[in-house]
């Protein structure tokens, strides 16, 4: 799956993590640039969706979407999840695009300031935003 996305660091992602009961199936997975977008920031995103779940709250309508640039590509250029976790009785809505490309470490920085100010909003999750 991952070498589908041609030369270089692609792996092949779950749209809905297995810790969230995404399957391993090919219909579950896609095209994912591996230690930033995969393993970086997507794995932020189900970090703060998980801290979500702690204590009294949950998450209900997880979606996943990919935007394709054209209708022969097989990886797509951008991943699109959006979640309504409910936190203390009271829902919110999160909702953050990531491209799937090479990112500067400056870019990842922004996105993962992103990605924990989404959250931040919604009152979910206490993970740093920081690299680990």
């Amino acid at each position: 799956m991952g070498d589908w996305g041609g030369r270089g660091d692609w792996n092949g992602g779950h749209l809905i993590a297995a810790s969230f009961g995404g399957v391993g199936k090919r219909y579950n997975l896609a095209p994912m640039r591996g230690r930033q977008i995969n393993q970086g920031l997507m794995k932020r995103v189900e970090d703060r969706a998980r801290a979500c779940l702690e204590g009294d709250g949950s998450v209900a309508d997880y979606r996943v979407r990919l935007h394709y640039p054209d209708d022969k590509s097989v990886t797509p250029d951008s991943i699109h999840m959006t979640m309504a976790p409910k936190v203390s009785g009271v829902a919110r809505r999160v909702s953050v695009t990531l491209p799937n490309e090479v990112l500067s470490g400056s870019e990842v920085e922004t996105w993962e300031t992103r990605i924990a100010k989404a959250f931040q909003a919604a009152r979910c999750g206490g993970v740093s935003s920081g690299r680990r």
